[in-house]
Protein backbone atom coordinates (compact mmCIF):
# COMPACT_ATOMS: atom_id res chain seq x y z
CA UNK A 1 0.00 0.00 0.00
CA UNK A 2 1.61 3.68 -1.07
CA UNK A 3 1.95 6.14 1.68
CA UNK A 4 0.62 9.27 1.58
CA UNK A 5 2.09 12.47 2.08
CA UNK A 6 0.06 14.87 4.69
CA UNK A 7 -0.59 18.24 2.56
CA UNK A 8 -0.77 21.24 4.77
CA UNK A 9 -4.09 23.36 4.89
CA UNK A 10 -3.50 26.58 3.51
CA UNK A 11 -2.33 29.29 6.11
CA UNK A 12 -2.77 29.27 9.57
CA UNK A 13 -1.05 26.63 11.52
CA UNK A 14 -1.25 22.81 10.55
CA UNK A 15 0.18 19.56 12.25
CA UNK A 16 3.32 18.82 10.66
CA UNK A 17 2.54 14.63 11.12
CA UNK A 18 -0.92 14.66 9.37
CA UNK A 19 -1.81 18.25 8.27
CA UNK A 20 -4.42 19.06 9.48
CA UNK A 21 -5.49 22.54 10.24
CA UNK A 22 -4.67 23.77 13.93
CA UNK A 23 -5.98 27.44 13.90
CA UNK A 24 -9.21 26.27 16.15
CA UNK A 25 -8.15 23.28 17.49
CA UNK A 26 -5.34 22.20 20.45
CA UNK A 27 -1.94 21.81 19.23
CA UNK A 28 1.61 21.56 20.64
CA UNK A 29 4.66 24.03 19.32
CA UNK A 30 7.30 21.59 18.93
CA UNK A 31 9.58 24.07 16.55
CA UNK A 32 9.82 27.10 15.23
CA UNK A 33 6.60 27.65 12.82
CA UNK A 34 5.95 23.60 13.78
CA UNK A 35 2.76 21.72 15.41
CA UNK A 36 1.48 18.79 16.24
CA UNK A 37 -2.07 18.32 17.02
CA UNK A 38 -3.38 16.06 20.24
CA UNK A 39 -3.82 12.63 18.11
CA UNK A 40 -0.46 12.83 16.90
CA UNK A 41 1.63 14.03 19.91
CA UNK A 42 -0.04 10.94 21.47
CA UNK A 43 1.52 8.42 19.05
CA UNK A 44 4.44 10.43 19.14
CA UNK A 45 5.06 9.83 22.73
CA UNK A 46 3.59 6.01 22.74
CA UNK A 47 6.16 5.63 20.25
CA UNK A 48 9.11 7.30 21.87
CA UNK A 49 8.10 5.25 24.97
CA UNK A 50 7.90 2.00 23.53
CA UNK A 51 12.10 2.88 22.02
CA UNK A 52 12.91 3.71 25.23
CA UNK A 53 11.54 0.53 27.01
CA UNK A 54 14.19 -1.28 28.64
CA UNK A 55 13.06 -4.33 26.19
CA UNK A 56 13.70 -2.30 23.30
CA UNK A 57 17.68 -3.48 22.70
CA UNK A 58 16.71 -7.01 22.66
CA UNK A 59 13.88 -6.05 20.08
CA UNK A 60 16.26 -4.19 17.45
CA UNK A 61 18.75 -7.13 18.08
CA UNK A 62 15.85 -9.47 16.93
CA UNK A 63 14.89 -7.26 13.98
CA UNK A 64 11.95 -5.35 15.27
CA UNK A 65 11.66 -1.90 13.54
CA UNK A 66 9.55 1.01 15.13
CA UNK A 67 5.90 1.46 13.84
CA UNK A 68 5.66 2.86 10.15
CA UNK A 69 3.90 5.76 11.37
CA UNK A 70 6.80 6.55 14.40
CA UNK A 71 7.03 10.17 14.45
CA UNK A 72 8.49 10.57 17.91
CA UNK A 73 11.41 12.30 16.26
CA UNK A 74 9.40 15.68 16.10
CA UNK A 75 9.45 15.37 19.92
CA UNK A 76 12.89 16.67 19.98
CA UNK A 77 12.55 19.32 17.13
CA UNK A 78 13.73 22.65 18.64
CA UNK A 79 13.94 21.67 22.39
CA UNK A 80 16.47 22.69 23.84
CA UNK A 81 17.96 19.33 24.78
CA UNK A 82 18.14 18.42 21.60
CA UNK A 83 20.38 21.75 20.63
CA UNK A 84 22.25 20.87 23.97
CA UNK A 85 23.50 17.54 22.64
CA UNK A 86 24.28 18.18 19.30
CA UNK A 87 25.01 21.77 19.45
CA UNK A 88 22.94 22.60 16.84
CA UNK A 89 19.76 23.00 15.37
CA UNK A 90 17.79 22.62 12.07
CA UNK A 91 16.58 25.42 10.32
CA UNK A 92 13.06 25.57 9.81
CA UNK A 93 12.90 26.19 6.52
CA UNK A 94 15.34 24.44 4.39
CA UNK A 95 16.51 22.00 7.75
CA UNK A 96 20.62 23.14 7.46
CA UNK A 97 21.97 22.41 10.54
CA UNK A 98 22.79 25.96 12.75
CA UNK A 99 24.45 26.81 15.47
CA UNK A 100 22.99 27.56 18.60
CA UNK A 101 23.10 30.93 18.42
CA UNK A 102 22.37 31.24 14.90
CA UNK A 103 20.12 34.14 13.55
CA UNK A 104 20.39 33.39 9.82
CA UNK A 105 21.04 30.67 8.12
CA UNK A 106 23.71 30.60 5.66
CA UNK A 107 22.11 28.12 3.26
CA UNK A 108 18.90 29.84 2.39
CA UNK A 109 18.54 32.96 4.36
CA UNK A 110 16.31 32.52 6.63
CA UNK A 111 15.81 34.97 9.68
CA UNK A 112 14.71 32.59 12.92
CA UNK A 113 13.57 35.72 15.03
CA UNK A 114 11.67 37.13 12.07
CA UNK A 115 10.64 34.66 10.32
CA UNK A 116 11.26 35.44 6.89
CA UNK A 117 14.26 35.37 4.15
CA UNK A 118 16.63 37.54 3.83
CA UNK A 119 19.48 37.55 1.13
CA UNK A 120 22.62 35.97 1.82
CA UNK A 121 25.99 36.93 0.69
CA UNK A 122 28.70 35.11 2.03
CA UNK A 123 32.12 36.64 1.96
CA UNK A 124 35.30 34.70 2.21
CA UNK A 125 37.76 35.88 5.13
CA UNK A 126 40.63 37.33 3.60
CA UNK A 127 44.11 35.78 4.05
CA UNK A 128 46.78 38.12 6.29
CA UNK A 129 49.51 38.70 3.97
CA UNK A 130 53.01 37.49 5.60
CA UNK A 131 55.56 40.17 4.85
CA UNK A 132 58.04 37.97 7.26
CA UNK A 133 60.34 39.48 9.27
CA UNK A 134 60.66 43.20 8.60
CA UNK A 135 63.99 44.00 6.70
CA UNK A 136 66.54 46.18 8.97
CA UNK A 137 66.77 49.43 6.67
CA UNK A 138 70.54 49.93 5.68
CA UNK A 139 72.21 52.62 7.05
CA UNK A 140 72.57 56.62 4.84
CA UNK A 141 75.96 55.93 3.94
CA UNK A 142 74.42 52.59 2.05
CA UNK A 143 71.25 54.14 0.62
CA UNK A 144 72.09 54.87 -3.26
CA UNK A 145 70.11 57.46 -3.04
CA UNK A 146 72.04 59.35 -0.53
CA UNK A 147 75.28 58.53 -2.79
CA UNK A 148 74.14 59.74 -5.77
CA UNK A 149 72.33 63.15 -4.31
CA UNK A 150 75.77 63.37 -2.33
CA UNK A 151 77.87 62.87 -5.51
CA UNK A 152 75.58 66.08 -7.11
CA UNK A 153 76.32 68.10 -4.06
CA UNK A 154 79.67 67.25 -4.28
CA UNK A 155 80.00 68.39 -7.94
CA UNK A 156 77.41 71.11 -8.26
CA UNK A 157 79.63 72.61 -5.28
CA UNK A 158 82.89 72.22 -7.05
CA UNK A 159 81.19 73.52 -10.19
CA UNK A 160 79.98 77.13 -8.86
CA UNK A 161 83.33 76.90 -6.57
CA UNK A 162 85.27 76.60 -10.12
CA UNK A 163 83.58 79.78 -11.71
CA UNK A 164 84.00 81.94 -9.16
CA UNK A 165 87.97 80.84 -8.76
CA UNK A 166 89.96 79.28 -11.71
CA UNK A 167 91.87 77.81 -8.96
CA UNK A 168 89.39 75.29 -8.75
CA UNK A 169 89.90 74.15 -11.80
CA UNK A 170 92.08 71.14 -11.73
CA UNK A 171 90.17 69.56 -8.80
CA UNK A 172 87.58 69.65 -10.61
CA UNK A 173 88.74 67.61 -13.12
CA UNK A 174 90.28 65.55 -11.61
CA UNK A 175 87.42 64.64 -9.79
CA UNK A 176 85.07 64.52 -12.82
CA UNK A 177 87.96 61.65 -14.02
CA UNK A 178 87.63 59.77 -11.09
CA UNK A 179 84.10 59.58 -10.90
CA UNK A 180 84.33 59.01 -15.03
CA UNK A 181 86.30 55.73 -14.21
CA UNK A 182 84.99 54.62 -11.25
CA UNK A 183 81.24 54.68 -13.68
CA UNK A 184 83.38 53.02 -16.05
CA UNK A 185 84.17 50.01 -13.75
CA UNK A 186 80.88 49.26 -12.16
CA UNK A 187 78.68 49.55 -16.00
CA UNK A 188 81.57 47.46 -17.08
CA UNK A 189 80.55 44.41 -14.39
CA UNK A 190 77.11 45.55 -14.87
CA UNK A 191 77.34 45.05 -18.74
CA UNK A 192 79.09 41.64 -17.57
CA UNK A 193 76.40 40.14 -15.72
CA UNK A 194 73.73 41.49 -18.66
CA UNK A 195 75.54 40.06 -21.42
CA UNK A 196 77.18 37.22 -19.72
CA UNK A 197 80.40 37.70 -21.66
CA UNK A 198 83.80 38.60 -20.66
CA UNK A 199 83.86 40.75 -23.87
CA UNK A 200 81.11 42.85 -22.60
CA UNK A 201 83.72 44.32 -20.46
CA UNK A 202 84.61 46.68 -23.64
CA UNK A 203 80.93 47.73 -23.60
CA UNK A 204 81.24 50.45 -20.76
CA UNK A 205 84.09 52.20 -22.55
CA UNK A 206 82.35 52.65 -25.61
CA UNK A 207 79.70 55.77 -25.80
CA UNK A 208 77.14 54.05 -27.35
CA UNK A 209 73.87 55.93 -26.31
CA UNK A 210 71.44 52.32 -26.62
CA UNK A 211 74.06 50.12 -24.34
CA UNK A 212 73.66 53.63 -22.00
CA UNK A 213 69.67 53.63 -22.45
CA UNK A 214 69.78 49.82 -21.71
CA UNK A 215 72.03 49.82 -18.59
CA UNK A 216 69.87 52.63 -17.32
CA UNK A 217 66.66 51.10 -17.39
CA UNK A 218 67.55 47.77 -16.59
CA UNK A 219 70.25 47.81 -13.29
CA UNK A 220 70.58 48.89 -10.08
CA UNK A 221 69.63 52.07 -8.59
CA UNK A 222 73.10 52.75 -8.06
CA UNK A 223 74.06 52.41 -11.26
CA UNK A 224 70.89 55.07 -12.20
CA UNK A 225 72.23 57.23 -9.85
CA UNK A 226 75.71 57.45 -11.28
CA UNK A 227 74.26 57.66 -15.15
CA UNK A 228 72.61 60.48 -13.84
CA UNK A 229 75.44 62.19 -11.75
CA UNK A 230 77.51 61.76 -14.87
CA UNK A 231 74.70 64.12 -16.75
CA UNK A 232 74.56 66.26 -14.13
CA UNK A 233 78.94 66.57 -14.24
CA UNK A 234 78.88 67.43 -17.96
CA UNK A 235 76.27 69.92 -17.71
CA UNK A 236 78.16 71.40 -15.01
CA UNK A 237 81.12 71.11 -16.44
CA UNK A 238 80.00 72.85 -19.47
CA UNK A 239 78.63 75.88 -17.20
CA UNK A 240 82.53 75.69 -15.65
CA UNK A 241 83.73 76.37 -19.13
CA UNK A 242 81.27 78.66 -20.00
CA UNK A 243 81.79 80.70 -17.06
CA UNK A 244 85.55 80.55 -17.01
CA UNK A 245 85.48 81.75 -21.11
CA UNK A 246 83.47 84.64 -20.18
CA UNK A 247 85.46 85.13 -16.62
CA UNK A 248 88.77 85.43 -19.00
CA UNK A 249 86.96 87.40 -21.55
CA UNK A 250 86.09 90.23 -19.14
Amino acid sequence: MAETTPTPAAGGKSCSSCGVNLDAKPNYKIGSGKYLCPDCMEKAKAAKFAMNAKNAPAARASGAQAPSEDNSFLLGMGSKTAIAETGTKPCPECGRALTADAVICTGCGFNTDSGKRTRVRILKPEKAKDDGPAKPKAPLTQNPHAQGLAVIAVFGFMGVATIQSPAWTPVFFICWAVLNFVMFVVSAYKSAQVYETPLAYLIAFVPVWRDYVMLFKQESVFLRWCWAAMYINYIFGGIVVAGMQAKNGA
